[in-house]
Protein backbone atom coordinates (compact mmCIF):
# COMPACT_ATOMS: atom_id res chain seq x y z
CA UNK A 1 0.00 0.00 0.00
CA UNK A 2 2.68 2.52 0.77
CA UNK A 3 4.34 1.93 -3.03
CA UNK A 4 1.11 3.07 -4.30
CA UNK A 5 0.91 5.94 -2.21
CA UNK A 6 4.40 6.97 -2.93
CA UNK A 7 3.73 6.81 -6.78
CA UNK A 8 0.34 8.74 -6.45
CA UNK A 9 2.39 11.41 -4.46
CA UNK A 10 5.28 11.76 -7.40
CA UNK A 11 2.79 11.49 -10.09
CA UNK A 12 1.06 14.50 -8.66
CA UNK A 13 3.98 16.37 -7.72
CA UNK A 14 5.22 15.66 -11.68
CA UNK A 15 2.01 17.23 -12.95
CA UNK A 16 2.30 20.33 -10.62
CA UNK A 17 6.16 20.83 -11.87
CA UNK A 18 4.88 19.84 -15.94
CA UNK A 19 1.88 22.91 -15.25
CA UNK A 20 4.70 25.08 -13.72
CA UNK A 21 7.16 24.81 -16.51
CA UNK A 22 4.49 25.24 -19.30
CA UNK A 23 3.11 28.46 -17.68
CA UNK A 24 6.89 29.44 -17.82
CA UNK A 25 7.35 28.54 -21.34
CA UNK A 26 4.01 30.10 -22.18
CA UNK A 27 5.38 33.65 -23.38
CA UNK A 28 4.45 36.95 -22.96
CA UNK A 29 1.26 37.50 -22.03
CA UNK A 30 -1.64 40.09 -23.09
CA UNK A 31 -1.06 42.59 -20.58
CA UNK A 32 2.74 42.78 -21.23
CA UNK A 33 2.10 44.10 -24.68
CA UNK A 34 -1.25 46.18 -23.37
CA UNK A 35 1.42 47.60 -21.01
CA UNK A 36 4.09 48.54 -23.86
CA UNK A 37 1.46 50.09 -25.70
CA UNK A 38 0.36 51.99 -23.00
CA UNK A 39 3.71 53.29 -22.23
CA UNK A 40 4.36 53.91 -26.27
CA UNK A 41 1.00 56.07 -25.92
CA UNK A 42 2.03 58.17 -22.92
CA UNK A 43 5.33 58.55 -24.42
CA UNK A 44 3.75 60.08 -27.38
CA UNK A 45 0.91 62.25 -25.42
CA UNK A 46 4.26 63.79 -23.65
CA UNK A 47 5.98 64.80 -26.57
CA UNK A 48 2.61 66.28 -28.25
CA UNK A 49 2.19 68.21 -24.77
CA UNK A 50 5.89 69.16 -24.69
CA UNK A 51 6.30 70.68 -28.46
CA UNK A 52 2.42 72.32 -27.29
CA UNK A 53 4.45 73.88 -24.57
CA UNK A 54 7.42 74.95 -26.48
CA UNK A 55 5.21 76.53 -28.91
CA UNK A 56 3.02 78.33 -26.23
CA UNK A 57 6.65 79.54 -24.74
CA UNK A 58 8.16 80.38 -28.59
CA UNK A 59 4.83 82.34 -29.32
CA UNK A 60 5.02 84.49 -26.04
CA UNK A 61 8.71 85.24 -26.45
CA UNK A 62 9.05 85.72 -29.93
CA UNK A 63 5.59 88.03 -29.88
CA UNK A 64 3.58 88.75 -33.07
CA UNK A 65 7.09 86.95 -34.89
CA UNK A 66 7.47 83.92 -36.36
CA UNK A 67 10.05 81.42 -34.73
CA UNK A 68 11.72 77.92 -35.41
CA UNK A 69 14.27 75.94 -33.39
CA UNK A 70 17.65 75.11 -34.46
CA UNK A 71 19.71 71.92 -34.22
CA UNK A 72 20.74 72.71 -30.83
CA UNK A 73 17.56 73.66 -29.40
CA UNK A 74 17.96 77.13 -29.48
CA UNK A 75 15.39 79.49 -30.14
CA UNK A 76 15.23 81.77 -33.29
CA UNK A 77 12.86 84.37 -33.41
CA UNK A 78 11.99 85.49 -36.80
CA UNK A 79 10.82 89.30 -37.59
CA UNK A 80 7.83 89.13 -39.85
CA UNK A 81 8.32 92.51 -41.97
CA UNK A 82 12.31 92.30 -42.49
CA UNK A 83 12.90 88.39 -42.18
CA UNK A 84 15.97 89.26 -39.59
CA UNK A 85 16.59 86.76 -37.36
CA UNK A 86 17.52 87.37 -33.58
CA UNK A 87 18.00 84.71 -30.58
Amino acid sequence: MNIHRFINWFLALAIVGLYAAMSLLDGPSIYSYEMKASEDLQNAINSVAAEARFARAAAKICGNGAYRQTDGGALVCINRKTRKESM
